[in-house]
């Protein structure tokens, strides 16, 4: 999930009104004009009243909301700064910043909210935005200070607001890798208790959705699992109970002798995003002679991705941004999609509130989110026997299905005759590079001390982890303490200016170590195409740990999956003293993955799994 920006609605200015009779009757002719008159009226309307109140700022500040609602930017600019002429109006500030923000003017959004600041100190949204600008340009730990400021401000009251500052500071905090107290910020956001005056329940409940969502996406990073998982994870189905839209259709439409089966995929990021290019495969390589496909794509701006995937032959691309679980539920009837599949899970901008009102017979979950959903209405989880062994005692509300190879087919976004592998064989005792290419957040205790470990064995070696986020010089500080050796053995990989750039580290790295309990997805399928070997960790009860275990197994490197720490620590060590099988891996890994991630095989085996669950 991602932070919120705290935008400004009219409920946030109701203690103006109650004190100021005109603010009062303007902002009730606002709501008459709002929600009774059709909307290619409301701006000849609002513009009237403007005229008719002689410019009181609060016309000024509505008549600059519709025209921001309406994406007509700079109309709503002017009507901001008229507005702060007449009178300092926070919620003008804000949506003015917002605006500068979306325009990547991060610098002028600033200095709004600095100036907003000063006129109203304990105005927590402010303090919010700053801290979701900093969040959003991966300036983590910056984003973390934000938000424990605005906690620890004696002013601020348990409302609606600080429920979303919470969940910004949790999410903070998991990013970082400080997952024990992003759980504590995530439930006392959930414990605040919000005025339905103020706020409806449909926005407390979305909020609190949140809260729930970070805090199940949190626990995949946590190594030690706290009690009571299993009951957060039911937990989503109180909360996404039916909306007053209830849409159920469990009727099964499909008759396979009659008609094709129609499979719909919903999802917020067939885009330039990595789920898209482990999606390529199936959407390219479907049969058509057996599907309809139905792209459901809650996307706010669709890309160059997004319209490859529209005009695919089969492909009935249906954008739902905008559109409540119950207008979705009815299109999907509508087409009479016969197996709807989520590919988000718990993710940013997912639509389980969808899922939640069942309204395709057979639902599925697959790629998106490493864990259960905890939804009662998904039937089905698609996964393989490495992932998940059949006897696992992970989980699961859905019932598990298995692919006859690896879950995953990657395909890269580059050619790889773009990226050829350059490596020169070493001998015994020249210098190791042990690479980490997974976010930052997947690091822990565990990990540093068994890279600590490594690289006491093979003295001879360094460390290179790529960063992913800003603040090196406290990245620097914290894994020179964490895996205490010489600062020059570990190398801190600013962000690089490309993908290009980012596939030829590779080159550099002769083994790459897999975090853990949260293992690689993306990362391990670029190492692997770049022909990287990949030392991982394997526990068998935890989906989460064992994508890169079932890549590897499944091309025939199962001597690179270690059961326990101690044999990770030892893989890592003795593939680093013996230079001749690290060549070997360079020569033959990307051939082996490749084959692995056969395209035409991978949806083929798919195809016939999705008909085995339609019949």
């Amino acid at each position: 999930m991602s932070v919120v920006f705290l935008e400004s609605d009219e409920q946030e200015l109701l203690h103006q009104m109650l004190v100021d009779e005109t603010c009062r009757k303007i902002y009730q002719e606002v709501q008459s004009i709002c929600n009774q008159q059709p909307a290619h009226l409301q701006e000849g309307l609002l513009s009237a009243m403007v005229k008719q109140y002689q410019e009181h700022y609060l016309t000024l500040y509505y008549l600059g909301w519709f025209y921001g609602r309406h994406e007509r930017n700079d109309a709503a600019i002017s009507c901001y700064q008229a507005c702060i002429k007449h009178y300092p109006l926070v919620d003008a500030y804000l949506n003015w910043a917002i605006i500068c923000y979306q325009q990547n003017q991060t610098e002028q959004a600033c200095q709004l909210i600095q100036t907003a600041h000063e006129h109203d100190p304990h105005e927590l949204r402010l303090l919010n935005f700053l801290g979701a600008m900093y969040y959003a340009e991966k300036n983590y730990y910056r984003a973390t200070e934000y938000y424990m400021n605005l906690i620890r401000d004696p002013c601020v009251r348990p409302n609606f607001s600080l429920k979303n500052v919470y969940n910004n500071l949790g999410f903070s905090c998991t990013a970082i890798g400080k997952w024990k107290r992003a759980l504590r910020y995530f439930d006392r956001g959930l414990q605040i208790k919000c005025d339905t005056k103020t706020h409806s329940a449909e926005q407390i409940r979305n909020v609190n959705v949140q809260l729930l969502q970070n805090k199940l996406i949190n626990y995949d990073y946590m190594m030690e699992l706290p009690n009571g998982v299993w009951g957060d994870y039911l937990r989503i189905n109180d909360l996404f109970r039916v909306p007053p839209e209830k849409c159920s259709h469990s009727q099964l439409h499909i008759n396979p002798k009659q008609r094709k089966i129609k499979v719909g995929y919903i999802s917020p990021d067939l885009r330039h995003h990595v789920v898209s290019f482990f999606m390529m495969a199936i959407l390219q390589q479907f049969d058509r002679q057996i599907f309809d496909v139905y792209c459901l794509v809650n996307v706010k701006n669709e890309d160059g991705v997004s319209q490859y995937f529209k005009q695919l032959p089969g492909v009935t691309w249906v954008n739902i941004d905008g559109l409540t679980a119950g207008q979705v539920a009815e299109l999907i009837h509508g087409y009479q999609i016969d197996l709807l599949i989520d590919l988000a899970g718990h993710t940013d901008r997912n639509r389980l509130d969808v899922m939640a009102l069942k309204p395709a017979p057979i639902q599925i979950t697959y790629l998106g989110f490493p864990n259960t959903t905890g939804l009662k209405t998904i039937d089905y989880r698609i996964t393989d026997r490495q992932a998940d062994p059949p006897k696992t005692q992970q989980k699961y509300t859905e019932q598990l299905i298995y692919l006859p190879r690896c879950f995953v087919c990657y395909t890269p976004s580059i050619s790889l005759d773009q990226l050829p592998i350059q490596y020169t064989s070493k001998r015994v005792g020249e210098l190791i590079t042990f690479g980490v290419m997974n976010k930052i957040n997947k690091h822990n205790k565990w990990t540093f001390r068994a890279w600590s470990e490594i690289l006491q064995k093979v003295p001879h070696s360094v460390l290179l982890i790529k960063r992913d986020i800003k603040g090196s010089d406290t990245l620097r500080v914290k894994y020179l303490l964490k895996i205490g050796v010489d600062a020059q053995r570990i190398h801190i990989v600013d962000r690089l200016p490309d993908e290009m750039e980012y596939y030829r580290l590779h080159n550099q790295i002769d083994v790459c170590l897999d975090t853990f309990p949260y293992s690689g997805t993306t990362t391990s399928c670029d190492s692997l195409m770049m022909s990287t070997p990949i030392v991982t960790l394997n526990l068998p009860n935890r989906h989460v740990s064992n994508v890169t275990t079932s890549m590897l197994v499944n091309l025939g490197c199962p001597e690179l999956v270690a059961h326990s720490v101690d044999e990770y620590i030892q893989i890592a060590v003795q593939l680093a003293q013996s230079p001749e099988r690290i060549a070997n891996y360079k020569r033959n890994l990307r051939h082996q993955f490749m084959e692995l991630m056969n395209p035409i095989q991978f949806a083929t085996d798919f195809d016939h799994l999705l008909v085995k669950i339609a019949k």
